[in-house]
């Protein structure tokens, strides 16, 4: 593998590095029994969608029941997370790890941000979808056509509200005049079964899509994304207010306060409140000790 220091690294030395990076992870989740699936890079190339540039990150969707293994083993084999930027309410789903040996990064993803379906569900319906993608002679499980379009305009994997929006557009083009009318109708279905609607509502509207209807996170989703054994009612829907975009929280709002409760339901909700407000506040603290103490 190319060396970080070396100043001159080319997009070649790039792209070669992560198709070793590739290869030697998913040979680790193959003997590990790990269910993971590659994403960008070499699957762009398969379904014939150009990049604006050479991405220094290998990503990897990991089914989030095996993560832990998967992060163990890789700290095992000389990996160092990156540290998580600060000053966020909510932990970013995803973990960067760089390597001594390599100026490619590697990002595994877990919990998917504004998937409200359970995450293992979700991660499912990726697998049943998944396609074989040749890397070096060799076929390595990866995103098919449709997921790929989700994964490549959704807006804030990287845990911020908006991503570039001209990348977003360089995408969405492409997608549009690339996809059917039986895969927009297929890509439509399979957000609105893993519950992102709403996260990836910019998309749908750029093909034309009918969203599905507002949802709440569900237990399993909220239980990871928050790190905790169990999750309320309330909380589900004070993470849905702080997880959608913000033009569809006041309908969130709406919706909560049109709820005809009897005035002991009423005060529950409030007795459940600092439970709530202690599992948001809580969640990025919860989620670094959790993977720190994978060892």
């Amino acid at each position: 593998m190319a060396r970080p220091n070396d100043s001159g690294a080319s997009g070649y030395q790039l792209r070669e590095d992560k198709d070793t990076i590739a290869l030697l992870v998913t040979e680790r989740c193959v003997a590990l029994r790990i269910r993971a699936l590659i994403g960008g890079g070499p699957v762009f190339l398969r379904n014939r969608l150009i990049t604006p540039a050479v991405s220094p990150l290998v990503s990897l969707i990991v089914d989030p029941a095996s993560a832990p293994h998967l992060i163990r083993a890789l700290r095992g084999a000389g990996w160092h997370e990156k540290r998580a930027p600060r000053f966020r309410v909510l932990p970013t789903m995803s973990t960067i790890f760089t390597h001594d040996d390599c100026i490619a990064a590697l990002r595994i993803f877990t919990v998917i941000p504004g998937f409200f379906a359970d995450p293992e569900e979700v991660f499912d319906r990726l697998w049943e979808r998944s396609q074989p993608v040749k890397i070096r002679g060799q076929n390595v499980p990866g995103l098919d056509r449709i997921a790929t379009a989700i994964f490549a305009t959704h807006d804030r994997l990287d845990g911020r509200r908006q991503r570039n929006g001209t990348q977003f557009h360089f995408f969405a083009n492409q997608f549009k005049a690339l996809l059917s009318q039986t895969e927009r109708e297929d890509l439509g279905a399979l957000v609105q079964a893993m519950g992102a609607s709403e996260e990836m509502h910019p998309l749908l509207d750029e093909l034309d899509i009918q969203p599905g209807p507002l949802v709440l996170p569900s237990e399993g989703y909220a239980r990871m994304r928050l790190a905790v054994d169990s999750v309320t009612l309330q909380t589900r829907w004070a993470l849905a207010l702080l997880e959608l975009p913000g033009h569809r929280r006041w309908a969130l709002a709406r919706s909560y306060l049109a709820q005809k409760d009897a005035s002991r339901a009423r005060f529950e909700r409030l007795a459940q409140l600092p439970h709530t407000l202690a599992a948001l506040a809580g969640s990025r603290r919860r989620w670094t000790a959790a993977n720190r103490s994978l060892s």
